[in-house]
């Protein structure tokens, strides 16, 4: 039996495009509920469940940069909902996919700034602020001012780590 995607249109599990279409909205959501200022434990717990499902699809039809794209947003949405250790290990993750690819610039910046805010949620101030430097070292070789400017606004927003 084919499944349902939400809008009820039928299509095989292992069709790309509805892996693409649930990848996809599974990010969106996850990043629409990250934004909120004020989310219900079920809010919350919808949010890691999309943020899982998002980076599972992708694995099935993504490449190297929707896979470390989709574990940092994993270790963001556990970094904000104070799970330190599993955000450490997928910020570590998104980490090492962007050393091994050879990026720089923006990607390298945001998986920085991945570490910076799982450590901050893990209580390591030094290595938060450690982190904190070599994102703002890296986002200091983006040459586009627009990836540039996002990436600095949610480096400026990485939380202190004091309770």
């Amino acid at each position: 039996m084919p499944a349902t995607t939400p809008d009820h249109v039928a299509v095989e599990p292992d069709d790309a495009a509805w892996h693409r279409r649930v990848a996809t909205d599974t990010f969106n959501r996850t990043w629409e509920l990250l934004e909120h200022a004020e989310r219900s434990p079920a809010e919350d717990r919808e949010m890691l469940v999309a943020a899982f499902t998002s980076r599972y699809h992708w694995e099935q039809v993504g490449g190297p940069e929707e896979w470390w794209v989709g574990d940092g947003q994993i270790a963001r949405v556990a970094a904000a909902l104070g799970e330190g250790s599993l955000a450490l290990r997928y910020a570590a993750n998104a980490l090492d996919g962007v050393e091994r690819a050879g990026w720089g610039g923006w990607r390298l910046a945001s998986a920085r700034e991945g570490m910076a805010r799982a450590h901050a949620a893990a209580g390591s101030r030094a290595e938060r602020d450690r982190f904190v430097g070599l994102a703002d070292d890296a986002l200091q070789t983006e040459t586009d001012d627009e990836d540039r400017a996002i990436i600095a606004g949610q480096l400026a927003s990485v939380p202190t780590g004091e309770q």
